[in-house]
């Protein structure tokens, strides 16, 4: 979809390949992060909760 979009916008068929081929890379990095930090949140509310509420 980043692809067509870019293409509808700029009407060049090269920043389009390119978008389209950095998109999942970024992508994939902003998943990764988006997982660690999931991690590490849900760790610290886990231990603020006392025994019973786990």
């Amino acid at each position: 979809m980043a692809r067509f979009s870019t293409l509808c916008d700029t009407r060049d068929w090269h920043v389009a390949l390119a978008v389209g081929l950095v998109e999942p890379l970024f992508q994939t990095i902003a998943f990764s992060l988006h997982e660690e930090a999931w991690k590490v949140l849900s760790g610290a509310v886990k231990s603020h909760l006392t025994p019973t509420e786990q």
